[in-house]
């Protein structure tokens, strides 16, 4: 399996921050892993050991795991780190680091050893807010139960364009009480121009309420120009991908 198609979705992870302030905070970095089938029972037991030395270690962040559903690949983890500043990231310490320190020398190296055995691949990257395009954004304390995340790559000379576009569906969003709060956040490090949309929710039945993006559409702007705009936004698509992704508390760190 190709990581490079699954850090989107950590992207997700560009999920809803956690903690008690009213706005998304400005970074998240998303390691997303793709566990082997075979090792992914390993996998969690190893991510549960780190959190545990992480507990041990001063500075160590931190995080929100979720885990892909559908829609996705699956043995796919993504673990969020959130920040507002580049300098909240000098410190922190790796994961290598993390375990050494807890563990010492050897039994640290022993478990990132067996760690990295049950992984067939991870890569990273990091996400910026998109505060004007995205729809009712907040943070959530705790962690949503679901998020669901549309990845969408964007032609690198349209990116203007989509942009402007979004931005009409958010004005015309944010007046109908039914559509779900969409925080938007675009790649900074990693594959560039794509942009991670994710909807919270705890139970599926409330997705049964949420519009769909032309219904908001054509309810601000009339049948036509809604047509016309959603045909403009495909055209400054290159593809998107949709999944579900489940918060795994017992994975996280969250304070």
């Amino acid at each position: 399996m190709n990581l490079a198609r699954a850090v989107g979705l950590g992207l997700a992870c560009a999920l809803a921050a956690g903690g008690a302030q009213a706005q998304p905070k400005q970074y998240v970095q998303v390691l997303s892993v793709h566990a082997k089938p075979e090792g992914a029972i390993d996998f969690e037991a190893f991510v549960k050991r780190v959190n545990s030395a992480a507990d041990k270690v001063p500075g160590a962040p931190h995080t929100v795991t979720y885990q892909v559903t559908t829609g996705g690949p699956g043995y796919t983890y993504m673990i969020a780190t959130y920040f507002d500043r580049w300098a909240e990231t000098d410190d922190v310490p790796s994961v290598p680091e993390i375990l050494l320190k807890a563990y010492g020398e050897v039994e640290g190296t022993r478990l990132l050893r067996a760690g990295r055995a049950t992984i067939e691949s991870t890569e990273t990257a990091v996400f910026h807010l998109a505060p004007d395009l995205s729809t009712k954004p907040k943070a959530y304390d705790p962690p949503p139960a679901y998020l669901q995340v549309i990845r969408t790559y964007v032609k690198p000379d349209k990116v203007q364009e989509w942009e402007h576009l979004i931005a009409r569906y958010k004005a015309a969003a944010e007046q109908i009480p039914e559509a779900p709060t969409a925080i938007r956040r675009v790649s900074v490090e990693g594959p560039t121009n794509v942009f991670i949309t994710s909807s919270p929710f705890n139970k599926a039945a409330e997705r049964d309420a949420w519009p769909g993006f032309l219904d908001v559409l054509k309810k601000a702007y009339g049948e036509e120009e809604a047509r016309e705009l959603n045909e403009r936004r495909g055209e400054c698509t290159e593809h998107s991908d949709m999944y579900i992704l489940k918060l795994r508390p017992d994975l996280s760190r969250l304070k």
